[in-house]
């Protein structure tokens, strides 16, 4: 038989847990009703099914982002929110002040009917495929890189000082959805403009011809 011992008394536990208090030192109390409760809460709480908390997709990362209304708004207007509510992209979204800065009349002109399909391939310079944290374009060996976009362009990377995306720094990071991430840029990436990638080497063939016609003039 299992005894609780004090300086005074030697008191078998089943007897303990009958009562509220026994007194087992001067001014030391043991409530086994209190611990049976504790006991009984804690295995409650824990046999109750765990929710898993979901970041949402694209779309809704986006357009719960403040400062990003524009920019949802036009992927929305494009069908592009489709696009996004699956699949895995990386996302450089503009903010609504660097929309604002465009000349007079440009946003609204591409937001017309009629020049959806300008839209369409304006936002799709700012969706890579695949999942590009932060911390996988740090880890690039190279300090300037492209990464292809949905777009007729590339977008390069440079992270020699602060880490770029074409001209646009990147100065909100990291907004995780589900489906990919979202960065957010100071600068829009126009096509064939500030998201386009140059061509720092040349391709093997073409370096292959080169070296042959210098190897033929010496």
């Amino acid at each position: 038989m299992a005894f609780a011992s004090g300086s005074d008394l030697d008191i078998p536990l089943s007897l303990i847990s009958r009562h509220c208090s026994v007194t087992l030192e001067q001014g030391n109390f043991i409530d086994m009703r209190l611990i049976t409760s504790l006991f009984a809460f804690s295995f409650a709480v824990a046999a109750l099914p765990q929710s898993s908390a979901s970041a949402g997709n694209l779309m809704d990362t986006i357009a719960g982002q403040p400062g990003l209304s524009k920019f949802s708004g036009a992927l929305r207007t494009s069908g592009l929110d489709a696009t996004l509510a699956t699949g895995k992209y990386t996302v450089f979204a503009p903010t609504d002040a660097t929309i604002e800065a465009l000349p007079e009349g440009q946003w609204t002109s591409l937001l017309d009917a009629k020049n959806r399909s300008s839209l369409t391939a304006f936002l799709k310079g700012h969706i890579v495929r695949g999942d590009y944290s932060s911390k996988k374009l740090v880890a690039a060996k190279q300090a300037r890189f492209t990464v292809p976009s949905l777009g007729a362009k590339a977008i390069s990377i440079d992270k020699r000082t602060v880490l770029k995306a074409g001209d646009a720094a990147l100065y909100r990071l990291d907004l995780v959805a589900d489906n990919g991430v979202v960065h957010v840029v100071d600068k829009l990436m126009q096509p064939g403009k500030a998201g386009a990638a140059k061509a720092e080497k040349a391709p093997p063939a073409e370096k292959k011809k080169k070296f042959q016609r210098i190897a033929k003039r010496r």
